[in-house]
């Protein structure tokens, strides 16, 4: 190698390796002194940030800012000048609106971020840069250009002057001829919105309140009268094609319309467009379908009606979708019949205005939709029990469940006797029929915890009745309720308040959970029924509270069996909060033998001797536990 070229190759080895060494030192100086605050010579519109912390730079900003625009914008056009502030207030409410937005934060965050790329070759580099020569930040805000228009526009308007465009008036007389006139167009003068809003913008930029000065912008006419030929000729072909029908069919309300379009009624709406040509004018189609069609369509949204009572809603009126007349939609339907007239008929377009729930404001309660619906069917109940079902509804019916309490179906039911308007049932002990209060009420905590189910709620308390029931087919979804236990409960793990509702169509009895859907999905498996026992041959008791002789069964043979079904619930499905929860309902049932009475005169020494213990309970009996003390079903 050449000396000197060798002489000027180390040479430039070194300076490389110098200048590396200073960039990597000033580099891991700066990251020594400056890991939590802003790096020298960085500003925004001059506003030296140096050595702030993100804090400490935001606060600056703000002082700094606020100052200057606190001063208001002012806006001039000919002999006029107004003020508008950053932030508008409007006098009627005291409700305020932003005409200026500042991210303070994200400013700081923009000046914090200057000098911290990864590679720390190119984060020296900035930092030296702005070191030696400064590094300054474009400063930025928002504004809402709609608001500015807005209130220029209240402020100025009554100097612009409005643009007219040709226009016709047309009518038919008693005769049906046609009777016109075309008025001139006038041109107009407008501010220029576009470039004060540009002007602000700039303003924003720079951080200022300098004055600016609107300007003024003509406004031609856009139809002349001149343009107008054969207007009479395009008058009569849209007479020529009337009348039509206007019709709307809603099979679900019973809501027909149909409405026929006169000669008259159509040449109203008549218009001069573009190159003079007639055209339908959308207003005027409008204001006539408002005032004769609207009227036969449309619907107010039905919305839930409480009335509360010691928290319960004692009056409850299920919201119902409204309907709204589409009137553009409908517009587009009539003017494309004058463009192909295929038949008399045109379509009307009508919306669903959906239900959003009702607001209880002493309560916040929010009542939108059925979450969870649960059913069981009662057929061949007796009259006393049928009566216990209604009363042990009732006592359910209207109640409310605050966001995160557990229900308790022994609490809402309280005192099942006759002063809560209960009926004796039926059951057998020691050979004789004894009558008992609350007989029925195992059918209301079924289909309360199928409800439950349905909703997605987590069961915290549920019990199998002793032996298969037919009022609770399938085995294994049915649920027991004595006093006070075994309890049917639930937690409420929604965000908003449920409301349930009971209602009876027929035989089957249905309870509805109201409240607000939160997307959880439920999946209630079918139960699978296994260990199917046959009952003990027939069980005789003798009774004289019946005719001597006479044989009555009082129990139907039932086989014994196990049940379970999976139940899982997923929240927040397909995001990155989905959790799944999963629990399985199991059930045992007794074989039982069917039951008989026949009637005596006089009960035998074994009969009478049977111990007080020995008690045959009534069909809706569940599986007694030590707390047991009073069987309500």
């Amino acid at each position: 190698m050449n000396p000197k070229i060798k002489k000027y190759f180390y040479i430039s080895i070194a300076v490389v390796c110098c200048l590396a060494i200073f960039l990597l030192s000033f580099y891991l100086f700066c990251e020594a002194h400056y890991d939590d605050r802003i790096y020298p010579g960085v500003s925004i519109n001059n506003i030296d940030l140096s050595g702030k912390s993100l804090t400490e730079a935001e606060g600056i900003l703000k002082t700094r800012v606020e100052n200057i625009l606190q001063n208001d914008f002012k806006f001039s056009f000919k002999d006029r000048s107004i003020l508008v502030p950053a932030v508008l207030i409007n006098f009627k409410d005291n409700s305020k609106q932003n005409l200026v937005s500042v991210n303070y934060r994200d400013l700081a965050g923009a000046a914090f971020a200057v000098g911290r790329d990864n590679n720390f070759w190119l984060a020296g580099k900035e930092q030296f840069r702005a070191a030696v020569f400064g590094k300054q930040i474009q400063f930025n805000a928002t504004f809402d250009k709609d608001l500015l228009e807005k209130e220029l526009r209240a402020k100025f308007g009554d100097m612009e002057t409005p643009m007219l465009n040709a226009s016709l008036s047309a009518s038919l007389d008693k005769a049906g001829n046609i009777k016109y006139n075309i008025s001139d167009e006038k041109p107009g003068v407008t501010i220029d919105y576009a470039t004060a809003a540009a002007a602000l913008e700039n303003n924003l930029k720079n951080i200022s309140v300098s004055e600016i000065i609107l300007n003024s912008v003509d406004v031609q006419p856009l139809i002349l009268k001149s343009q107008a030929i054969n207007t009479e000729t395009q008058i009569k072909s849209f007479i020529d094609l009337m009348p039509f029908n206007l019709l709307y069919n809603n099979d679900v309300l019973s809501l027909k319309v149909n409405t026929e379009i006169s000669k008259n009624d159509i040449v109203d709406c008549l218009q001069l467009g573009e190159n003079g040509t007639v055209v339908l004018n959308d207003d005027k189609v409008k204001e006539y379908l408002n005032k004769k069609i609207v009227p036969q369509i449309n619907r107010d949204v039905k919305d839930a009606r409480f009335e509360l009572k010691n928290n319960r809603v004692s009056v409850f009126q299920v919201g119902s979708d409204g309907l709204a007349l589409n009137l553009d939609a409908s517009v587009e339907n009539i003017k494309k019949y004058f463009s192909d007239p295929a038949n008399k008929n045109v379509d009307l377009v009508v919306d669903k205005v959906e239900n959003k729930g009702v607001k209880v404001a002493d309560n916040n309660l929010m009542i939108k939709e059925i979450i969870g619906t649960g059913s069981s069917d009662f057929s061949g109940s007796p009259k006393n029990r049928r009566r216990n079902i209604a009363v042990g509804s009732a006592a359910v019916n209207g109640l409310l469940i605050a966001p995160g309490d557990e229900f308790s179906l022994v609490a809402a039911l309280g005192n099942v006797d006759e002063t809560s308007g209960y009926l004796p049932e039926l059951v057998i002990k020691d050979n004789k029929t004894i009558p008992e209060f609350g007989g029925g009420l195992c059918q209301v905590a079924t289909t309360l915890f199928r409800a439950a189910l349905q909703s997605g709620l987590p069961i915290t308390a549920r019990q199998n009745h002793s032996y298969r029931v037919s009022y609770y087919e399938p085995a294994g979804t049915d649920a027991a309720v004595y006093l006070p236990n075994p309890d049917v409960r639930f937690l409420n793990d929604t965000e908003n308040y449920i409301l349930i509702q009971t209602r009876t169509v027929g035989n089957i009895l249905y309870f509805d959970f109201w409240g607000v859907k939160d997307g959880r999905q439920i999946e209630v498996g079918k139960p699978t029924i296994y260990n199917i026992v046959k009952p003990a041959p027939t069980k005789i008791l003798e009774s004289t509270d019946i005719p001597v002789g006479t044989k009555k069964c009082t129990e139907k043979a039932h086989n014994g069996a196990d049940a379970w079904f999976d139940y899982k619930v997923t929240y927040n499905p397909g995001s990155d909060n989905q959790e799944i929860k999963k629990k399985r309902f199991t059930s045992h049932y007794v074989p039982w033998q069917e039951v008989c009475l026949i009637g005596v005169k006089e009960l035998s020494t074994a009969a009478s001797s049977t111990p007080v213990s020995s008690v045959v309970p009534g069909p809706d009996a569940a599986v007694p536990t030590a707390s047991s003390t009073s069987a309500v079903q």
